[in-house]
């Protein structure tokens, strides 16, 4: 995932183009296992599972602090 210089090329939302946050990225990878495939924005996530972006903001935050290692490295 991650270009030459060590920093993943700009990715966008798959649903709505907004360019992606290290933390969705990060989030992204950890419910797929490291092999996500499509690449969601929390609001367009929210949206797919039916819950509030606040939800998934706290969910992203408790892995973070956790020590997963998907929020150990840096994307963007």
């Amino acid at each position: 995932l991650r270009a030459a210089e060590g920093r993943m090329k700009r990715l966008a939302c798959a649903a709505c183009g907004a360019p992606m946050t290290n933390d969705e990225i990060a989030f992204c990878l950890h419910l797929h296992g490291g092999a996500a495939a499509r690449f969601l924005c929390v609001k367009c996530m929210a949206a797919d599972f039916g819950c509030p972006p606040e939800h998934l903001q706290k969910k992203i935050g408790l892995l973070r602090n956790s020590g997963c290692r998907y929020f150990a490295e840096t994307y963007v």
